[in-house]
């Protein structure tokens, strides 16, 4: 009925979107955006050029509220933090490094997936599409005296 409709789109809307965001278009620009939110264009020179200056009270460590002496100030200059939001810390301050496509990346031995856009473990298999295999346990390494 109507969950087993809404259950599907449900699905297919993450399958859509997890496909569109593990993709290459994105994977080649993803970068860009770490920059712009953590790393080194989020502030400073390279934040005037990249146009990602935001409102000065935004920033961490932007004020001390428990410098502020004049309760009314205080409370205007908290109302217009929470009005603003908070630029998130920045975590880079070197540009962060290009994600390789993903027909470039070596996967594990145990990946348990036929690719990055297919079926979860347990889930029913597409009739084109055999189902994934569960990884094989790690088989148990021989003591060595003296080592853990």
């Amino acid at each position: 009925g109507d969950d087993e409709a809404a259950a599907s789109a449900a699905a297919e809307f993450v399958r859509a979107h997890r496909q569109a965001l593990e993709g290459d278009l994105v994977s080649a620009r993803l970068h860009r955006w770490i920059d712009l939110v953590f790393g080194y264009r989020q502030r400073g020179p390279a934040a005037v050029a990249s146009l990602n200056v935001f409102y000065h009270l935004t920033y961490e460590g932007a004020v001390d509220l428990d410098a502020i002496a004049d309760p009314q100030l205080r409370r205007a200059t908290e109302a217009q933090i929470q009005y603003f939001g908070q630029t998130p810390r920045q975590l880079f301050t070197l540009p962060h490094p290009q994600r390789k496509p993903a027909g470039e990346v070596a996967r594990p031995a145990f990946w348990p997936m036929a690719d990055i856009h297919g079926p979860v473990i347990g889930a029913e298999p597409e009739p084109d599409r055999p189902a994934p295999r569960e990884p094989s346990p790690e088989p148990a390494r021989p003591a060595r005296p003296g080592l853990p």
